[in-house]
């Protein structure tokens, strides 16, 4: 059978929906405890939650983005939003075309959350005008880390509740 016809016998239309539904919600949630943990983190240094939206905002305008207003912050918005959708509808496709890794969904979701740290630190953020990360601070690399292993649990439960709906 072709990578065509497997992928178009896993995802039928009607299934497509339902990961995308999966992802967008669960990319909500994901995305505001994400938000909710980096304004926790850093608001004693001033940081409100609209400068944590316009720090993402950073990856596509630059140091420039502070200084945008409503549209780097809406621009951040969108884009912290679509990523987390898009780590949950990542895990949800590949856990529907391998169900057994949803046999031990904790530790696999544990171990897709060291992969988004990884992903995003050394892959995507060195793509956008932030560069790469300077991990100069060893509480926000801790905290972070083990914030993104609970991501990919939370990512992997979507997925297993996904696949019992089914």
């Amino acid at each position: 059978m072709s990578v065509l016809a497997t992928a178009q016998k896993h995802l039928q239309y009607p299934r497509i929906g339902r990961i995308v539904r999966y992802a967008i919600i669960g990319g909500i949630v994901l995305g505001c405890v994400d938000i909710l943990f980096a304004w926790l983190f850093w608001r004693d240094q001033g940081l409100t939650i609209a400068g944590v939206f316009q720090s993402i905002a950073r990856g596509i305008y630059g140091k420039q983005a502070a200084s945008l207003g409503s549209t780097s912050i809406a621009v951040g918005a969108f884009c912290h939003f679509f990523i987390a959708s898009c780590m949950v509808g990542a895990w949800v496709v590949f856990v529907s075309c391998k169900p057994a890794f949803n046999r031990r969904w904790i530790l696999w979701g544990v171990l897709y959350g060291l992969l988004l740290y990884l992903f995003m630190n050394f892959v995507l953020l060195p793509m956008t005008p932030v560069g790469w990360p300077k991990f100069a601070n060893p509480e926000w690399i801790e905290a972070s880390v083990f914030m993104h292993l609970l991501f990919g649990v939370w990512c992997a439960w979507c997925g297993s509740r996904y696949l019992s709906r089914r």
